[in-house]
């Protein structure tokens, strides 16, 4: 556990249980009074997969600039360590389960058009954010589904070209993927 300087604890863990299954990195965080910050992740916490392993943090950190690091074992690479950052509020660690759970296109995106292809276990509403590569949000949308699949059409805002996440939230998980802005003239 970690204290950082607004004096909120920040705390690194695993999720699932010791041994069993498929575990992620969790990083919570609490208010001073011990009380999750609400503010953070989704609903304090931010869980991130790092593969189909096994992950587990052991520590976690406070950049210079506030970011938060977490670090800790994984199977998924050759030194079986692993490393995550937060910037702000906003994880920009994409798990694989993450990338393969809806499709956009295209991708790279050149005018400012982008399709998506959502297959939700659930019916209801749901909101999309496109987010820069500092974690800043750009826009939002909230769209709603009333069957298991759904496709949306996105007409983005005039950005600078450049890397940025799209992000698609439930009630019960968020999701993100990474596209490239690209404009020809």
């Amino acid at each position: 556990i970690i204290v950082q300087t607004d004096g909120k604890l920040v705390a690194a863990g695993t999720t699932g249980q010791g041994g069993i299954g498929n575990r992620d990195f969790v990083v919570a965080r609490f208010s001073s009074n011990g009380i999750l910050d609400a503010a953070f992740g989704n609903a304090g916490m931010a869980v991130v997969s790092l593969g189909s392993g096994p992950d587990e943090a052991n520590t976690c950190a406070v950049q210079s600039d506030g970011n938060l690091l977490a670090a800790g074992f994984t199977p998924q690479t050759n030194n079986n360590m692993g490393v995550i950052r937060l910037l702000g509020e906003f994880v920009t660690t994409i798990s694989e389960t993450e990338m393969n759970s809806f499709s956009c296109y295209p991708n790279p995106v050149s005018d400012y058009l982008l399709n998506l292809e959502i297959p939700f276990s659930q019916t209801g509403y749901y909101c999309i954010a496109l987010y820069n590569v500092l974690g800043e949000q750009i826009c939002n949308w909230k769209e709603s589904s009333d069957t298991k699949d759904s496709s949306v059409v996105l007409h983005l805002p005039s950005v600078v070209p450049g890397l940025y996440f799209i992000r698609i939230m439930t009630d019960k998980q968020i999701y993100t993927k990474q596209i490239l802005i690209q404009v020809f003239d």
